[in-house]
């Protein structure tokens, strides 16, 4: 017999996942995250393995990647090693653009610099 997982309130989860709780609604709203089911005797939404894919996503959040590539990430990471190489190449793309953000930034930053000192 499975163990019973404990259930967690969308507080806890927000607090563990950094994603605010309207930001777990919508992502429910949108089926990024699978309807999430209330527990009948405490009302408790989500359950303590569904906090590391919620991580993945707050992850995937602050990398700026949109809604469309989070489903794509998470329908790979649900399919573990075959699909590793396109989570590698979904992540490299978007290192690679903020990478090109932060160069983009320091060489505005720069121009004012020496504009500030002109």
């Amino acid at each position: 017999m499975l163990p019973v997982m404990a259930a967690l309130t969308i507080q806890d989860v927000s607090r563990r996942s950094g994603l605010s709780e309207p930001t777990l609604r919508y992502y429910e709203d949108v089926g990024l995250i699978a309807p999430v089911a209330r527990d009948p005797t405490s009302g408790h939404r989500y359950r303590e393995d569904e906090v590391d894919a919620l991580q993945a996503l707050a992850c995937l959040r602050a990398m700026g990647v949109g809604i469309e590539e989070m489903r794509t990430y998470q329908a790979n990471r649900a399919l573990g090693k075959v699909r590793a190489g396109e989570q590698r190449d979904l992540l490299l793309r978007h290192a690679t653009r903020v990478e090109l953000e932060i160069d983009t930034l320091r060489s505005h930053l720069d121009s004012h610099s020496v504009a500030a000192r002109g």
